[in-house]
């Protein structure tokens, strides 16, 4: 353990530590550049559904279309959600979750 009470800044870093819900997307949604996973939920109750969300990755110079699957914390590195249609929110609730 170090001094902060944390196992070690690996397992800080891969845990989700930090959350909130993505309210509005008519701007996009970023937090400051700092990675982020999302946990997409299906107001109509479906789970393992695919969607389609563009977002930019860590790795990445632009963003894009990428499948999130819905009902689950996917394993993407998200530095922003682009182009977004705000209706989007309409049909699913969006959290996004961090490490420190």
């Amino acid at each position: 353990m170090n001094n902060r009470g944390l196992l070690s800044e690996t397992w800080s870093s891969s845990r989700v530590n930090l959350h909130g819900q993505v309210t509005d997307l008519s701007a996009g949604f970023a937090l400051d550049g700092k990675p982020f996973s999302v946990f997409v939920v299906s107001k109509s109750g479906e789970t393992g559904e695919t969607l389609l969300l563009d977002v930019k990755l860590i790795g990445d110079y632009f963003a894009s279309p990428c499948p999130v699957v819905t009902g689950d914390w996917c394993p993407l590195s998200i530095v922003e959600i682009t182009g977004a249609s705000a209706s989007l929110l309409n049909d699913y609730d969006i959290y996004w979750g961090r490490g420190y």
